[in-house]
């Protein structure tokens, strides 16, 4: 079933996990990129990694695959940006996702990223350095089966009894 949704900058990357550590951290960019050091650490929400006072997401297209068989999402979010001058990172939110990888939308350069540590309530930053004029940011990305922000229905739970269901929470620590 392929979806393509386009969501509020609200849903940064709805993906989080039912680990109490975090679970598993996905491998960083490979070696021959170096993921940026987090400097830009002034954020507007304390229970968020997100430097939206230095890059806000303006607009968001999730292009996702749903695969019931394994409960799991797998696909792509671009990030439209607006940039503060000077600007050099774009920091968002994750929890237990494996990342694909990471890209200037507008010419599909490799851009360098890094996942930082978890923080239980928090999930982990992911970090992405910002070449030059980059104004629109993909990241290729799947979640993990045990997501807690994604509720996966066996078609016995549902009205119909025919086909399994899909839903999110998007509560605060699960979005």
């Amino acid at each position: 079933m392929r979806l393509i949704l386009t969501a509020a900058a609200a849903l940064l990357l709805s993906a989080c996990s039912d680990a109490p550590d975090g679970g598993d951290v996905p491998p960083e960019a490979d070696a021959a990129t170096p993921a940026p050091a987090p400097t830009e650490t002034v954020t507007a929400d304390p229970h968020s990694f997100a430097n939206v006072t230095a890059v806000t997401t303006t607009h968001l297209v999730l292009d996702l695959d749903v695969d019931f068989e394994a409960r799991q999402l797998r696909g792509s979010a671009v990030h439209t940006l607006d940039r503060s001058e000077g600007a050099s990172q774009f920091v968002v939110d994750s929890r237990d996702l494996t990342i694909d990888a990471v890209t200037d939308a507008a010419t599909g350069e490799a851009l360098a990223w890094t996942i930082g540590d978890a923080v239980e309530y928090l999930g982990a930053p992911l970090t992405i350095g910002l070449e030059g004029e980059t104004e629109t940011v993909r990241i290729d990305y799947a979640t993990a089966p045990g997501a807690s922000g994604l509720q996966w229905l066996e078609p016995g739970q549902t009205a119909g009894g025919e086909h399994p269901f899909l839903f999110s929470q998007a509560q605060a620590q699960h979005a």
